[in-house]
């Protein structure tokens, strides 16, 4: 059996989908309970429910926004291009002027 700590307990770092989001919302507009009662009654932490509300009253999205990535330096094709293929990237320049 896995111990889990405290902090794991109280912080499920997982996303919340735009469904338990959207039915958070709307069990918060119907008025049964205070943000902070549904945020914890959805495991959702107080401020990540307040501005998925924010945004849902101005977009009308409940889908998590996407999560951000670096841009690729290269795409598929100048990864092709590239004596050795992705292996050379190891000593590749970086197009934008420093070294990768």
């Amino acid at each position: 059996m896995k111990c889990l700590s405290r902090r794991s307990i109280l912080h499920d770092t997982s996303i919340a989908t735009a469904e338990i989001r959207r039915r958070a919302i709307d069990a918060y507009k119907m008025g049964k309970g205070s943000q902070a009662d549904i945020a914890s009654s959805y495991r959702v932490d107080l401020r990540t429910f307040q501005r998925g509300l924010s945004r849902f009253n101005e977009t009308g999205q409940t889908a998590p926004r996407p999560r951000g990535h670096r841009q690729a330096l290269y795409s598929g094709k100048q990864l092709k291009a590239l004596p050795g293929g992705c292996k050379s990237l190891e000593k590749a320049v970086d197009p934008r002027g420093g070294q990768t």
